[in-house]
């Protein structure tokens, strides 16, 4: 027997944490990116990594992928556990680094999704800061933001662990939200 591999038009690169990577989906399939890879019809190669924060270095690693679109889903972690300094300087240098790696890609980065105890204080501020710290870094190197406070529904019952990583409902929610989020972009000349 043998097989041609199926050629896809477009390539997406998806950077992010445990809720990219697919953390508590039932199967790799339930997940938001790989959703979202299959409603676009396109190659898609999930760089997560569960608890990861922005990591600069992660963005400059050579690549022989030449992707149209990436998108970026940082931030959560980055607030819940770094402080306000390093969350600004490492998410500057992130953004400024996939841009330099990837220079004729469509960059997208989604600010946090919502969770549960988006109330509390950190060492970045309150959950809005940590937000507007992936906004201004983002725009910073050209790419474009989708706000992700909206991807899915504000309830624990979306969620595996009834307050940050999403279940194959909330996944749902994430992947539709997004795909509306992004393709009028991707159908801009």
């Amino acid at each position: 027997a043998s097989f041609t591999p199926v050629q896809k038009e477009k390539t997406i690169i998806l950077f992010g944490d445990s809720i990219t990577q697919g953390y508590d989906a039932a199967i790799p399939e339930n997940s938001y990116a790989s959703q979202l890879v299959a409603a676009l019809d396109a190659n898609g190669i999930n760089k997560a990594i569960g608890g990861e924060v922005f990591c600069p270095e992660l963005a400059s690693l050579p690549d022989d992928v030449k992707p149209d679109l990436i998108t970026v889903a940082y931030g959560t972690n980055d607030w819940s556990g770094q402080t306000r300094e390093r969350t600004v300087a490492c998410a500057n240098e992130f953004y400024a680094n996939v841009r330099k790696a990837f220079p004729h890609a469509k960059i997208f980065a989604i600010t946090p999704i919502w969770r549960a105890d988006d109330h509390r204080v950190t060492k970045v501020g309150v959950f809005e800061e940590g937000r507007q710290i992936v906004r201004d870094a983002a725009a910073a190197a050209g790419a474009t933001v989708i706000e992700g406070n909206g991807m899915i529904p504000h309830l624990p019952e979306v969620c595996s662990d009834k307050y940050l990583h999403p279940n194959d409902y909330g996944f749902k929610f994430y992947a539709n939200a997004l795909y509306d989020a992004l393709i009028p972009h991707l159908e801009e000349k």
